[in-house]
């Protein structure tokens, strides 16, 4: 798939299911999610994976306008 494709693809989720990321994509995922641009190389993120559904309600009930 070339790059116009993947722009073509591209969508927003808004619904999302409740079921479990592997492990092994998780990983995956966030590996990749370090490539990601960032100004002047500075890569000023930082991931943090939560898989207690209790304490993503409570992280997201802290920050306004957060959804889980």
């Amino acid at each position: 798939m070339d790059f116009f494709e993947v722009l073509r693809r591209r969508r927003s989720i808004r619904v999302f299911e409740a079921k479990e990321v592997e492990e092994y994509l998780l990983e995956r995922l966030l590996k990749y999610a370090f490539f990601a641009p960032s100004s002047r190389g500075r890569r000023p993120w930082h991931f943090v994976v939560v898989r207690n559904r209790k304490t993503l309600v409570a992280l997201s009930r802290a920050k306004r306008g957060g959804g889980a």
